[in-house]
């Protein structure tokens, strides 16, 4: 339903995210189909980045994995003539984008209390300790 939704937002809105949509929708199908062209082991790490004429870009999340598709071209070439969404590729063209990890946390620094800070507190904790036994004793 939300799909829906959006789909049809895009359709009435701007002609140039009309084309987003499509382009979107295009690289969806296209990704669909490369789990008929790579090995099993290569899908998780690949994903298609456009399609423009003739060639194939492909985006692998290293260089080990760049490394194989490259190898592996002819073969996914040829696997491609047996596609409809893919069969005018004659040329494949790899990219890597690596991963990002999450950079580490900062380390934060402890900052000292002011004294009036650490007395007030302290009162406020001794003032809970003496509601909590107050609260024991009326239970």
């Amino acid at each position: 339903m939300a799909r829906n939704l959006l789909s049809d937002i895009f359709k009435r809105g701007n002609p140039m995210l009309l084309e987003i949509f499509k382009e979107t929708e295009r690289l969806k199908v296209l990704n669909m189909r490369l789990a008929l062209v790579l090995d099993e082991t290569m899908l998780p790490h690949t994903q298609v980045a456009t399609l423009k004429g003739t060639t194939l870009c492909l985006m692998a999340d290293s260089g080990l994995v760049a490394t194989r598709l490259r190898y592996d071209s002819q073969k996914i070439i040829r696997k491609c003539k047996a596609i409809p969404e893919l069969c005018g590729v004659s040329q494949v063209e790899i990219k890597v984008t690596p991963i990002k990890e999450a950079p580490p946390p900062a380390f934060v620094q402890r900052q000292e209390l002011s004294p009036e800070r650490k007395a007030w507190l302290s009162a406020l904790v001794s003032q809970l300790k003496l509601s909590k036994d107050v609260i024991k004793k009326r239970s």
